[in-house]
């Protein structure tokens, strides 16, 4: 096979194999990008549910807490979060006043670790017992409500008081009821339906924390295409010290050689033809994989981005780790790398 059809052969046969690997890369990419967000939107937000509070109505509150916390585990959108603590031994050890404020709030979240928590108190009138239940969210969505039910309800797994700790839960969370409403006679008034819940906003179920996939992906895709843009920088440089030699052996050559390939017993011919060749395998090595390195690259940051980070490490996506600064001239080869970190 002639000189030059093998030399096309085999930049094709590059150019190929580099477009398969960078198809393949995107690919890659997407899909785990489409899976990370489905994965995302399924995950269940923490929430905790501290016992409540009470000095007179102990059982109540006992059995109250433990259907709000069945009825948390019930729920798609959210995942109990196991504490040990109670709000009333948290409160006494962080200091918090009589009636706990906001800052009183956020360090017993800091506490227990957790960025949503359910806790309240119970006081018992005559033959029934009211619940204040407060829900505490980091991001200020806070939210309260308040029931009242019969004393005598003393089984989490009654279906009565089950009714009450959807109602609550309901107007907390903005979950949907699912258990009937518990009526009795409240303690300071007659009304048709005692268990009366305040209205309160709905709280959004807060996004889960990001997969790190995509992003170790993203940086490991910009440092693979710096170092081939490191590698097709150096074919540039090689090709233009390699391309000065050609046209300076060509020049020796006879004007009536047209082809220099096919002048046997001419050495400035046979000098000429091989600069020549290493100058065509210089400029497919050079292109190669300075179009790779610039795909492989862009795959990268559009990795960093739809990683879902920070507005820092957005920022970051665009900074190359590697800055490469060929030189050409007087100093034709030659290359300076720098690394950032």
């Amino acid at each position: 096979m002639p000189l030059g059809d093998s030399m096309q052969y085999a930049r094709r046969i590059m150019f190929r194999e580099i477009r398969v690997g960078v198809l393949a890369l995107l690919a890659f990419g997407a899909l785990v990008g489409t899976r990370d967000a489905r994965a995302q939107e399924r995950a269940p937000t923490p929430l905790v549910v501290l016992p409540l509070t009470t000095d007179d109505a102990d059982d109540q509150a006992d059995a109250l807490t433990r259907a709000l916390r069945a009825r948390v585990e019930a729920l798609p959108a959210w995942a109990l979060q196991e504490s040990a603590q109670s709000f009333e031994t948290l409160s006494i050890a962080l200091r918090c006043p009589t009636k706990p404020d906001a800052a009183c709030l956020e360090r017993v979240a800091d506490q227990i670790h957790t960025d949503h928590y359910v806790w309240g108190t119970m006081v018992h009138g005559r033959g029934d017992v009211t619940a204040d239940v407060n829900l505490w969210s980091r991001d200020g969505a806070d939210a309260e409500a308040t029931a009242t039910f019969p004393d005598n309800l003393k089984d989490s797994e009654s279906p009565k008081l089950r009714g009450v700790a959807v109602r609550l839960l309901e107007s907390l969370l903005g979950a949907p009821a699912e258990a009937p409403v518990v009526h009795a006679k409240p303690a300071t008034a007659p009304a048709p339906a005692p268990a009366a819940v305040e209205p309160a906003a709905p709280e959004p179920s807060s996004p889960a924390r990001p997969s790190q996939l995509p992003k170790i992906l993203g940086y490991a895709g910009v440092t693979a295409g710096a170092v081939l843009l490191v590698a097709g920088g150096i074919g540039i440089a090689k090709w233009a010290s390699d391309k000065s030699t050609a046209d300076q052996d060509r020049a020796m050559v006879p004007a009536t050689v047209s082809d220099v390939c096919v002048a046997p017993g001419n050495l400035a011919a046979a000098a000429a033809c091989q600069a020549s060749t290493r100058e065509l395998n210089d400029a497919v090595f050079a292109w190669a994989f300075t179009i790779a390195g610039a795909a492989v690259v862009g795959t990268g940051v559009w990795l960093l981005l739809a990683s879902g980070g920070s507005d820092d490490a957005k920022s970051t996506a665009f900074r190359l780790p590697i800055e490469v600064v060929p030189t050409i001239g007087s100093r034709a080869g030659s290359l300076d790398v720098k690394l950032r970190f």
